[in-house]
C-alpha cells in the first residue's frame, strides 16, 4: 500500500512538472530559450516544453508596431524654430539572428528607436530650410526612414516607415505663409476666370465668324438668284419685243432700239405689279422707266423706241414728256394710233 501511494505521488509530481514546462508560442511571436542563463535555442510558433526552473523563455512580438515620438522644437537651416511631431513604424525581423539581436544587443529597442528618431530628426531637419521641410515631406520621411533603418539594423529591427505628423512654424511665419497661400489661391482663381473668359470670347468670335460667313453665303446665293432671274427676264423681254416688233407694219421705222436690260426688266416688273394702275404716273417703277427711255433717246437721237405697254390712258403723257426733248424723233407706242 505504501508502494502504491508512492507511485501516485511520483505520478502527480511528474505530471505537474511536465505541465509546468509547457509553453505555447503564438504565430505573431518568436521565442528564445535560455538554460542556466545561457542561450539555448530559438523557438518558432507552436508547442514547446522547457525544463522548469532550469530553462527560461522570452517571447518577442514580430508584428509591425508604432512608436509615437513626442513633439520637439528643431531649429532649421534658416534659423526658424519649427515644432516637429513624427511617428515611427517598425518591427522585429522574425529570423533567429535578428530576434537574438533584439534581445541581447539592446535593452529596450522601442525606447532606443524613439531616442534615435529624435536625434535623427534634429540632424536631418537642421540641414534643411523651413520651406523645404514643409514642402518636401515625402522626401524628408524617406531620408529619416533610411537613417533610422541603418542605425537600428544592429538591434534586429526593421524601420518600415517614418511619417511627419505635423510641422508647426513660429506664429509670425505661419501668418506670412497663410498670406502667401491666400495670394496664390487668388492668383489661380484669377487665372481660371481669365481662361474661362478667353474661352467664352473665342466661342463668341467663332460664332460671329460663322454667322458672318452664313450671311455672306446667303448674299451670294441671293445675288446669284437675282442674276439668274434678271437673265430669264431679259430672255423673256427679248422674245416679247421681237414678237411684237414683227407685228409692226410701219415701213418708216429705220431703226428699232430694243430697250436695254434695265428697261426690259422694269417693263416686265411693271406688268406684274398689282399696285400699278394706268393713271398712276407717280409709281416709282413707272418714273424709272420713263427716265431710262429719256436717257436712251438722249444717247441715240436717231432711234425709234418701241414700248409695248397697255397704258392707253397714260401714253399721251409719256409722249408729251418725250416731245419736250430736243433732237428726239417721233416715238411710236404700241397700243396707240400711230402718230408722227
Amino acid at each position: 500500500m505504501a508502494i502504491g501511494l508512492s507511485i501516485i505521488i511520483v505520478s502527480v509530481c511528474f505530471v505537474g512538472f511536465f505541465l509546468a514546462g509547457i509553453r505555447i508560442v503564438r504565430p505573431v511571436e518568436r521565442a528564445i530559450i535560455e538554460r542556466l542563463g545561457k542561450y539555448h535555442k530559438f523557438c518558432g510558433a507552436g508547442f514547446h516544453w522547457i525544463i522548469p526552473i532550469i530553462d527560461k523563455i522570452g517571447k518577442i512580438n514580430i508584428t509591425e508596431r508604432m512608436a509615437d515620438v513626442e513633439p520637439q522644437d528643431i531649429i532649421t537651416k534658416d534659423n526658424l524654430n519649427a515644432r516637429v511631431d513624427l511617428v515611427v513604424y517598425y518591427k522585429v525581423m522574425e529570423n533567429e539572428d535578428n530576434v537574438k539581436k533584439s534581445v541581447y544587443n539592446v535593452d529596450d529597442f522601442e525606447t532606443q528607436i524613439i531616442s534615435l528618431a529624435k536625434t535623427t530628426a534634429r540632424n536631418v531637419i537642421g540641414d534643411m530650410g523651413f520651406s523645404d521641410v514643409n514642402n518636401k515631406r515625402n522626401q524628408l520621411n524617406d531620408a529619416l526612414g533610411k537613417v533610422l533603418d541603418r542605425e537600428s539594423d544592429a538591434w534586429g529591427v526593421q524601420i518600415v516607415r517614418v511619417e511627419l505628423k505635423e510641422i508647426t512654424p513660429p506664429e509670425d511665419v505661419q501668418e506670412t505663409m497663410n498670406r502667401v497661400i491666400k495670394a496664390n489661391n487668388e492668383k489661380e482663381a484669377a487665372l481660371d476666370f481669365a481662361t474661362a473668359a478667353e474661352t467664352k470670347a473665342d466661342g463668341v468670335k467663332r460664332a460671329a465668324i460663322k454667322e458672318a460667313e452664313g450671311i455672306a453665303k446667303g448674299k451670294v446665293i441671293v445675288a446669284e438668284g437675282e442674276a439668274k432671274r434678271i437673265e430669264l427676264v431679259n430672255v423673256a423681254a427679248n422674245k416679247y419685243f421681237i414678237k411684237n416688233a414683227k407685228k409692226q407694219k410701219s415701213s418708216k421705222a429705220n431703226k428699232i432700239l430694243a430697250a436695254d436690260s434695265r428697261v426690259r426688266r422694269i417693263y416686265l416688273e411693271l406688268r406684274k405689279t398689282q399696285e400699278f394702275s394706268p393713271d398712276n404716273l407717280i409709281h416709282p417703277k413707272y418714273q424709272v422707266l420713263v427716265k431710262v427711255l429719256l436717257d436712251e433717246l438722249h444717247r441715240n437721237s436717231d432711234a425709234r423706241v418701241l414700248v409695248f405697254v397697255k397704258l392707253r390712258n397714260s401714253v399721251k403723257n409719256i409722249v408729251t414728256r418725250l416731245k419736250g426733248v430736243k433732237k428726239i424723233k417721233p416715238v411710236r407706242f404700241v397700243g396707240q394710233a400711230t402718230k408722227s
